[in-house]
């Protein structure tokens, strides 16, 4: 019995179809691999991202990936401010200042709101109270100055 080797045809196709449905489907394999590289890397996770001031009195902070957009807030004493607080993450944070008085829980992918004066000066903490998140890094001050 003799065993051989099967061998194509020289200018032997699969048919069109075939060919089509192959080079659709490594296309949507190569999209989908790069959305999920670009969602593990956070590339996109740092646009509009931080503390800006988004009116003479709001204070965007946004909370993601286990840290806050921005470690320094700086406000004058007596100046009120509404904290818009920005959650991107698929699980809960929090924004607290002890020495402020500030414990604002923050849902998970979410927004919380928190209006606050500033009556004193001075260099306050706020971190996120969610078990290992402080210890993670999600630590920042707030500078209150003398008006």
């Amino acid at each position: 019995m003799h065993m051989g080797t099967i061998q194509s045809q020289p200018g032997h196709r699969p048919p069109p179809l075939v060919t089509g449905f192959a080079l659709v489907g490594m296309a949507v394999a190569a999209v989908a691999a790069t959305l999920l590289v670009i969602a593990h890397l956070g590339i996109f996770a740092g646009l509009g991202r931080g503390a800006t001031t988004a009116g003479p009195n709001e204070i965007v902070l946004s909370a993601q990936q286990m840290r806050f957009g921005q470690e320094e807030i700086h406000l004058q004493v007596g100046q009120t401010v509404t904290f818009v607080l920005d959650n991107r993450d698929l699980y809960p944070h929090s924004f607290d200042a002890d020495g402020l008085e500030l414990h604002v829980p923050m849902p998970s992918k979410g927004t919380a709101t928190a209006t606050f004066t500033a009556t004193r000066p001075g260099v306050f903490d706020f971190y996120c109270a969610v078990p290992g998140h402080t210890a993670a890094g999600m630590v920042g001050k707030i500078i209150v100055e003398p008006s």
